[in-house]
């Protein structure tokens, strides 16, 4: 199940473009039922990000946890990253900001029966 957390500055983003964000990241998963993949906005509030020691306005922070698949290889980890990218700059790039998007493979195979756990991901 894919988790994401998207931290931005209180207000920068509307519920409506929460609710596109989160559809587009979705269409990433396109491979798995919709309702695997979470997405949950944590909305900063004003002076409480930094960047570097100062403060910033324009900065936001994708987390990215894939807790029941993880990545085989380095050339899928850059497809997913190229299909992942493509599906945030409207809300990224295409938005003049700063953001930086960190992916976590959840290593499964300790707490699962090895039959239960896919190696192929993407």
């Amino acid at each position: 199940m894919p988790f994401h957390r998207i931290f931005a500055p209180k207000g920068f983003y509307s519920p409506t473009d929460k609710a596109s964000f989160s559809e587009s990241i979705t269409k990433v998963y396109s491979f798995l039922p919709p309702f695997f993949v979470i997405v949950v906005f944590i909305d900063l509030p004003d002076g409480d990000l930094f960047v570097g020691g100062k403060l910033s306005k324009n900065q936001v922070r994708i987390s990215v946890e894939h807790v029941a698949r993880n990545f085989t290889n380095d050339a899928d980890k850059r497809k997913f990253m190229e299909r992942y990218e493509k599906a945030i700059q409207p809300f990224t790039k295409e938005r003049g900001i700063e953001w930086e998007v960190q992916v976590v493979d959840c290593d499964v195979r300790e707490s699962l029966p090895s039959s239960s756990v896919s190696n192929s991901c993407f």
